[in-house]
Order: C-alpha cells, then structure tokens, then sequence
C-alpha cells in the first residue's frame, strides 16, 4: 500500500513539473511575443526641454518605448545624423540657424498638416518665420532670446539707457561683466551694436569687431555656459550676458535681479520638432507630437524646466521691438579659429 501511494506521489509531482514547465515556456513565448511586437520611438533633442518622466502614459497607451538621446549642441545633433550609415532616429529638435541645412541636406521630411490641426494653438509670434516659412518642416517649442542680468543691488546706477553699451562698451565704468561662452553669438550682436545689420560686414568692419571684442575682454571676468547667471547672484558681476530662458529661475528667486533687452533689438533661438527623412513611422510621430502638445502635459513640461510653453502668448517677446533671429555667420573652424584670438590677447 506504502508503495502504491509512493508511485502515485511520484507520478503525480512528475505531471505537475511538466505541466510547470509548459507553462512558463509558454509565458516565456507570450512574454518574447508582446516585447518583440513593442514598438520604439528614437528622439534626439535638448536636455531640461523634454525627458521621460511625463512619457509613461503614452508608451502605455502606444505600446511604446521612447528613447531619448540628448545633445549639447546643433553641430553634434548634425554629426549623429550625418556619420555613418543609418542614424535610427524618428524626431530631432534643430535649432532656427540649422534648418536650413537640414532641408537642403534631405534630412527632414515636410509635415502633413492635416495631422496636426493643433498648430493653429501655437503662438502666432513663433510661426512662419523666414527660416521655415509657413512651418513646412518644424513644430516650435522652446524660445529663448539673449540679453543682459542686472544686479540691483550691486548696479546701483539708474539705469537711463537699457543697451548694448552696457556690457560690450564699458571700458570706463568700475565693474566687470559674465559673458557666455558662445562667439557666434556675442560675435553677431557685438556686429548689430556697432552696425545695425545682421551679416554681410565688410572685412573693416569684421576686423573692429574682432577688435572690440578683445578690447571688451579686458572688462570680462570669465567667458561660461554654466556660471553666468550664478556670477549674477552671487554679486561677482552686477551685469551678465545671458539667455531669457537661463534668467527665468534668477528673476524668480532673486527680487533684486532683473533681465531686459537693449533697445538696439536682440537674437532669438527657436528649437523645434522634426521629422527625420529616414523616419518610417510616421504616424507614430504625430501621435507623440499630438500627445506632447496636449497643453496639460506640455505645461508640465515648462513648468519644471521654467519655459514659456509654446502654446501660450510670450510677454516677452510682445515686448521687444527689435528681434532677429540668430543666423550663422562663419564655419564652426573659423568661429573657432576667431574666439582663440581673443582668449588670447
């Protein structure tokens, strides 16, 4: 009897191993089966614009993984996509200067707008600009325009005439200036404060620019991307040359630290989304792009990284005269070759 029970228990823990086995090599097949039908979307944009954390409920509802590669500048974004063989990514954030060379290069594709009704809702300051009239390739999203941080309470003078001056001709007044560490920049508005045009300088006129900016040099107390608007707060600098978008926090935090910019006018940047030619999967895009233009998520968006959403009227902007936006003037090499002349002179 013993050994009947024995043979039974043995049988019965055999059939119940096989039917263990069965089953998780089935959910093991039913496992590779959902993740081998997940869809992925690759972007390759800016840090503190856009991350993951409000992404879950669309790769939910999508069956979607959204992967995002960020970049420090336009000239790596370009490099991703121009060296070697198949880059891999659906949507890209160009910034206005760089467009251009997209479209000429075939990198972008145009955009059905018949998927995308919600533009309309963009800022109509932000669109049909000359760099992408009628937005036949970009959704823009992040604005930002250069000018100067004050510090009242180390500037104490009145401040008469809100311009360039300030920073770019100073050489007589008792203080040093932050600047940012971005020659094309500071090089094109030194050229519309002295000149009052944009591009086409004569080699005279290129050459006292260059000049200007090493004599400005003297009156410069660091060149960086990442302190400026701390060399602000701090009281190190009562004025710096920054970015609205960099000055939003400070503005906030600090009653005593304001931003304008000068009377002469100033450059914008505008980075958007685009749709990569390679892409092929494109209605996956405008289910992103509808999602991420949700104005409850986007406003999430600009409220932890302290942009104006693109949906909403910016003040700022409807405030300045005066706005271009940046263009390149000279190669990456010759920008480079430029700014070691006046580091160091």
């Amino acid at each position: 009897m013993i050994a009947l029970l024995m043979r039974l228990s043995i049988r019965f823990l055999a059939v119940c191993s096989w039917i263990l086995i069965f089953f998780i090599a089935t959910s093991y097949q039913q496992l590779n089966f959902f993740t081998q039908d997940k869809k992925t979307l690759n972007i390759l944009g800016w840090p503190q614009i856009i991350d993951r954390e409000f992404l879950v409920e669309f790769e939910n509802k999508h069956n979607v993984t959204v992967h995002i590669t960020y970049c420090e500048n336009n000239e790596e974004m370009l490099a991703k996509l121009t060296v070697g063989g198949s880059h891999g990514y659906d949507i890209i954030m160009p910034s206005n200067f760089f467009i251009n060379h997209y479209v000429e290069h075939t990198l972008i594709q145009k955009l059905d707008h018949s998927k995308i009704p919600w533009l309309k809702k963009i800022d109509p300051q932000i669109l049909n600009l000359p760099f992408d009239l009628n937005n036949r390739y970009t959704v823009p999203c992040f604005w930002s325009v250069y000018g100067i941080g004050i510090n009242h309470k180390v500037y104490k003078k009145p401040l008469l005439d809100k311009s360039w001056k300030l920073i770019f001709d100073n050489l007589n007044e008792n203080y040093l200036v932050g600047m940012l560490e971005e020659l094309p920049q500071t090089y094109s508005l030194m050229g519309l404060y002295l000149y009052n045009k944009l591009n086409n300088f004569s080699l005279e006129e290129k050459r006292t620019i260059l000049e200007k900016l090493i004599e400005q040099k003297k009156m410069v107390l660091a060149y960086t991307d990442m302190r400026v608007e701390y060399l602000l707060a701090s009281g190190e600098c009562p004025l710096v040359f920054s970015a609205s978008s960099d000055m939003a926090k400070m503005v906030k935090l600090y009653p005593y630290i304001d931003f304008f910019v000068p009377k002469e006018g100033s450059f914008a940047l505008l980075d958007s989304f685009a749709i990569t030619f390679e892409c092929q999967q494109k209605d996956l895009v405008y289910s992103f792009l509808s999602y991420l233009y949700d104005e409850g998520v986007l406003n999430q968006y600009a409220e932890k990284f302290e942009f104006t959403s693109p949906l909403k009227i910016n003040q700022l902007l409807t405030t300045i005269s005066t706005i271009f936006y940046f263009e390149r003037i000279y190669s990456e090499k010759e920008y480079e070759d430029l700014w070691i002349e006046v580091k160091a002179a």
